[in-house]
């Protein structure tokens, strides 16, 4: 069965949810499915807003050994960013 999970995490949210020894497990496996070429990463993408004084950062990711598709979206600014997810689940 297919499922979608959408997370909205605060820089707070992150540092009580995550301790540093997990952080850096995770990516170490990270790093190990990546040397084996079982994750895509293309270049982020960098918006610049109202003249280079607003950022989004959209980071899209495909694992392809757990099908799954992920996309990291920051805005360093005031904006709210919204999400719009279309397609069939992986």
């Amino acid at each position: 069965m297919s499922h979608c999970i959408l997370c909205f995490l605060s820089g707070d949210d992150v540092k009580k949810s995550l301790q540093m020894a997990e952080a850096i497990e995770a990516m170490a496996k990270a790093f190990q499915e990546l040397s084996k070429n079982n994750i895509v990463v293309p270049p982020k993408i960098h918006l610049d807003i109202h003249d280079k004084t607003d950022i989004a950062l959209i980071m899209p990711v495909y694992r392809a050994s757990q099908k799954q598709l992920i996309i990291k979206a920051i805005s360093l600014s005031d904006y709210y960013i919204y999400l719009s997810v279309a397609g069939k689940y992986l």
